[in-house]
């Protein structure tokens, strides 16, 4: 079965539940869009320059991941969640990947979440998501 459109991780549940989790993850993203270095990971991960990272402008849009709440049927087990690349997985265009292809996108939002937001999520507090899954 096809990954489902926007997709870029799966991962166990962890203490969260997926409400609990989304809004951590909204929190982590503000949290390293309001920080020097959080932007430049940021940029680094969609490989742009830093200063095309508006906090500003990327507010508009909200995190970039959801936690997928009903993945389809046969995707993944009841205990694992999918990880949606929302900027990727919807029609809105978010300004800085609008240019790229979308599997182009959907590779660096894949490298934003596994590379920047995850470890920014796990170094608050280790249970928040269960390990990746294949």
């Amino acid at each position: 079965m096809p990954a489902p459109k926007g997709a870029v991780a799966k991962h166990r549940r962890g203490a969260l539940g997926a409400d609990a989790l989304n809004a951590q993850i909204a929190r982590t993203w503000e949290e390293l869009l309001a920080s020097d270095v959080g932007r430049e990971q940021i940029a680094a991960a969609l490989g742009l320059k830093p200063e095309d990272i508006r906090p500003q402008d990327l507010k508009l849009y909200g995190s970039p991941f959801v936690v997928d709440p009903k993945p389809p049927a046969g995707f993944v087990d009841p205990g694992t969640l999918l990880i949606v690349g929302k900027w990727v997985a919807t029609t809105v265009v978010v300004p800085i990947v609008a240019d790229l292809l979308k599997d182009a996108a959907q590779e660096r939002l894949t490298r934003l979440w596994k590379d920047v937001v995850l470890p920014q999520l796990h170094s608050k507090k280790q249970d928040v998501i269960g390990e990746s899954v294949p």
